[in-house]
């Protein structure tokens, strides 16, 4: 039974069960400096590497040769054959370079053997052994011991007395062919069979060829002959029917078929003359309208509205297709008939999406659209009927109309989507006339906290809002009065903040105003209205107050009186250039300012809430009933 290889004992091959001296340490591989025992005496290569500091007792280190001196090393690494000087290889067991290795019968190496040799390796090889037959005694016997090999490691018989080739041997693998030869031989065979056959086939063609133009030739003789033997007396002699079984006729082996009435070819002109159609002219011929084309003269078609004086109605002007090179864009310079009627000075455009009048150069491009109003006046004159033609340039087209089949089904869908979420709001005036009472039966969504498991199990509901009525007018002024000076003129929030469509707070008397006020109307307020005013607003040179002792955040901290309040000072500030949106909060509310669409839904809030839900919460100024957080849940975003 073998033991585990043991680094001062006796170890044994596995496979051949020989004894093995252990070798080392290694200086090459993946175990550097480790002692090992190999066995190169069958194809296995029996290997054992011990461990790094694993050596044996009766071991002991070479002393290092000196720096300056390397012969011994580089005669250990110069082949053992004499007197070749190439340098051996490191595994080799011979310690000699292939030929060499060769030469002394080969070792276990994939490289050191006869088959691996190159052509003039293998001359070389015949010539010396040739030499050794006939003069043994002048070289060396190919089983010599090696120079450099070691007295502990016993050659193995098998390896190195290899039987000797013969002259002849060697001669006929000399002359045995090569693959790579043979291979090159049968490429060369079959380009040249190829050729070969090409060649053949053209001359078949060419022969073929002039047997095709003797035969054509002798034919058109044999026909010339025929023609030219009938004569009138002989064409009056009738050939008897017998004598001409067969139309055709043989001539050289071909079949030639005589002309007559019976097979004349019936189509003798190449093409007839109805063949082909004559040649018309349609380029002068107007298109016709495809069924389902919209016209392009009825999509670019909108009218400008000119208020060219004081005093005097606003003309309307049709715009044609022809002055319109960019649809929908549109510039005055692009329509000099337009320009000419306009005439020279100044002129503004009402932007509808600021709500103010703008300078308008004539190569600004104006958005425009079908069947639409472009608002032009001459600078610094007032507009007469103007809430007229600005209903008319901001109306909606008909939705039934196919070309806006996409509105009509997007609102439908809001529609079903909004199904049963509609704001029910009722005034009873009926039960105390100083009372407004607001019913609503929406049911207020209640935010879930985070890490709850489940949602809570009433939902609150919203009583009745009971607020009392103001009957003073709610105005603010302007801009700040000093306590000594009695205030002269009053703006209204309607008409300062244009873009605000206030009109809850332009007037909170019973009967609302009958038209809406222009961008350059305003309402005088009397002094008796200031006393009321300042109860219910914050004067606008501080900030609005807050709910007290309230820690909730803006907006849910502040009335909606004071909101109104504040909405109107940043858009003031905002058109006097006041800053950023952060800078302008801060400056109006006193407070931190929340994320820029936070204040914009409020503001959108309030202008879609309906006129009667506004007035009511601005008459109850201060009060729990006021509170914009009530006013938030009674008028959801859309």
């Amino acid at each position: 039974m073998l033991r585990y290889p043991d680094v001062n004992g006796k170890n044994k091959c596995g496979t051949c069960y020989r004894d093995i001296l252990i070798e080392g340490p290694s200086k090459t591989g993946k175990s550097i400096g480790c002692f090992y025992i190999k066995c190169f005496r069958h194809p296995c290569q029996y290997f054992h590497s011990f461990a790094q500091g694993d050596a044996p007792t009766n071991w002991r280190q070479a002393p290092q040769p000196p720096m300056g001196k390397s012969n011994n090393s580089a005669a250990e690494r110069t082949c053992s054959r004499e007197p070749c000087k190439k340098d051996a290889h490191g595994s080799c067991t011979n310690k000699a370079c292939k030929f060499c290795c060769v030469v002394l019968g080969g070792c276990s190496i994939k490289g050191h053997n006869e088959a691996a040799l190159s052509q003039a390796q293998l001359s070389k090889l015949v010539a010396l052994k040739g030499a050794s037959s006939h003069n043994p005694l002048t070289s060396p016997p190919l089983t010599t011991p090696l120079r450099y090999a070691p007295s502990h490691f016993p050659l193995d018989p098998r390896l190195t007395a290899q039987p000797e080739r013969s002259s002849k041997e060697l001669a006929w693998l000399l002359s045995k062919p090569k693959p790579v030869s043979h291979m090159q031989q049968e490429e060369e065979s079959n380009s040249r069979k190829q050729q070969e056959e090409v060649e053949r086939e053209a001359e078949l063609e060419r022969l073929e060829d002039e047997e095709y133009r003797r035969v054509v030739t002798e034919s058109l003789s044999l026909l010339s002959s025929t023609s030219a033997a009938l004569s009138p007396s002989a064409s009056s002699q009738v050939i008897p029917p017998a004598s001409e079984p067969s139309t055709s006729i043989l001539v050289q082996g071909l079949p030639v078929t005589r002309v007559n009435s019976s097979n004349y070819p019936t189509i003798t002109s190449h093409l007839s003359d109805d063949w082909m159609r004559r040649h018309e002219d349609r380029t002068k011929v107007p298109q016709a309208i495809r069924k389902g084309q919209v016209d392009s003269e009825l999509i670019k078609r909108f009218r400008v509205v000119w208020w060219s004086k004081a005093g005097m109605k606003a003309v309307t002007i049709p715009i044609p297709s022809s002055d319109i090179r960019d649809w929908p864009k549109f510039r005055l310079a692009d329509s000099p008939a337009l320009l000419e009627r306009l005439g020279e000075g100044d002129i503004d455009f009402y932007d509808v999406l600021t709500f103010e009048w703008i300078e308008c150069p004539i190569l600004y491009a104006h958005a425009v659209k079908t069947d639409g109003y472009l608002l032009l006046r001459r600078t610094g004159i007032e507009c007469e009927d103007f809430d007229t033609k600005f209903a008319l340039a901001t109306r909606k087209g008909d939705s039934s109309s196919r070309s806006y089949i996409s509105n009509v089904r997007q609102s439908v869908a809001t529609k079903t989507k909004c199904k049963g979420k509609g704001r029910a709001l009722e005034l009873d005036d009926g039960e105390s006339e100083g009372e407004v009472q607001i019913i609503s039966d929406i049911t207020p969504k209640i935010k879930q906290e985070p890490g709850t498991g489940c949602p809570p199990s009433k939902r609150l509901k919203l009583s009745p809002l009971v607020i009392p009525t103001i009957h003073s007018p709610i105005s603010i002024p302007s801009s700040p009065q000093s306590p000594h000076s009695p205030p002269t003129t009053m703006t209204s929030i309607c008409s300062s903040a244009s873009f605000f469509p206030f009109s809850a707070l332009s007037s909170a008397s019973a009967t609302p105003p009958a038209t809406p006020p222009t961008p350059t109307s305003s309402i005088p307020l009397s002094p008796d209205t200031l006393a009321t005013v300042s109860g219910v607003l914050s004067p606008l040179t501080g900030p609005p107050p807050q709910i007290p002792g309230s820690s909730l955040k803006w907006p849910a901290n502040m009335y909606a009186v004071d909101m109104v309040h504040g909405f109107r000072k940043m858009h003031e500030l905002l058109k006097d250039g006041g800053g950023t949106y952060q800078q302008r909060f801060l400056k109006v509310f006193k407070q931190n300012p929340p994320t820029s669409s936070t204040y914009h839904d409020q503001v959108k809030r309030w202008k879609d809430a309906p006129p009667n839900l506004r007035k009511a919460f601005l008459d109850a100024g201060r009060t729990s009933a006021g509170h914009w957080s009530r006013f938030a849940k009674g008028n959801p975003l859309k």
